[in-house]
């Protein structure tokens, strides 16, 4: 990220890009590189990538609002599941891959038979698996409970009808 902002104050915008575009496929959530690489390719006159880019920031910044004003809900009810889960993933789309996952194993001791925590855990460590393949193991058992509990709760439906 330093070098891009070096590289981009040094007018070598397409160097620039190309270690921007590195730090965003390591760290997606960077709102600083993307607004970096935004500015190298406005002024690299790559105005439809810039368009798209400018885009996607625009979603990263709505959605950190959204995962704040959902943190302060959750200041004042923190039992309700639902709301748990989407602060989870909105933490994970928007904000911090650690803090989401924080938040997911919390869900997960607190509520062990959704499904969709589960997913969310392994799509963390499905993300985390570029750092260790530890990750991709522990992302593969996550998929599994989730099918698990998916087809328990199937068949309990099922014998309930």
């Amino acid at each position: 990220l330093v070098s891009g902002g070096i590289l981009e104050s040094l007018e070598r915008y397409s160097e620039a890009i190309v270690l921007l575009r590195q730090a965003l496929e390591a760290n997606h959530r960077d709102s600083e590189a993307r607004v970096l690489l935004i500015s190298c390719l406005n002024r690299s006159e790559k105005t439809e990538d810039a368009a798209i880019e400018s885009k996607l920031h625009a979603e990263i910044t709505s959605g950190k609002l959204e995962c704040k004003n959902l943190a302060d809900q959750l200041e004042i009810d923190s039992k309700d599941f639902s709301k748990r889960i989407q602060y989870a993933t909105l933490l994970f789309r928007y904000k911090s891959l650690g803090e989401s996952q924080l938040e997911a194993e919390k869900l997960q001791k607190e509520f062990p038979a959704e499904a969709e925590t589960h997913r969310l855990l392994a799509s963390i460590y499905r993300e985390r698996a570029h750092e260790s393949n530890d990750w991709n193991l522990r992302a593969n058992a996550q998929e599994r409970m989730a099918r698990n509990i998916e087809a328990q709760n199937q068949a309990q439906k099922q014998s309930g009808s």
